[in-house]
């Protein structure tokens, strides 16, 4: 069982949240375009819904963004505060959770 929240802003996709459930193990991830070169997504469909486009927080605001890093503290804080989490611990190596060192390059754990 898969749970695919896409986030709009008019008729263009900035981000999605997803959960999945398969044999008793749950998987979620969040996805927030935020200075991304849009180029590589003139030929996706977003969600398969012909006429739709994707775009970027760069894109919207037309403004000079912070840094990456500082976008990614603000998103935690806030995601930590949503939930009523008060401490957060940032953990930069996951090879607590995963075996694959491929995997391990790409993925950020935070714990709480």
């Amino acid at each position: 069982m898969a749970l695919i929240k896409v986030v709009w802003v008019g008729d263009r996709k900035i981000g999605a949240i997803g959960v999945r459930i398969s044999s008793g193990i749950t998987s979620h991830g969040l996805a927030c375009n935020i200075d991304t070169d849009l180029k590589y997504f003139e030929h996706i469909v977003p969600c398969g819904i012909a006429g739709k486009e994707v775009t970027s927080l760069r894109r919207e605001t037309d403004t000079l963004l912070p840094s990456e890093e500082v976008i990614h503290e603000q998103l935690v804080s806030c995601l930590a505060k949503a939930f009523s989490y008060d401490d957060v611990v940032w953990k930069e190596d996951p090879s607590f959770i995963l075996d694959n060192q491929e995997e391990k390059s790409f993925f950020r754990f935070i714990s709480v």
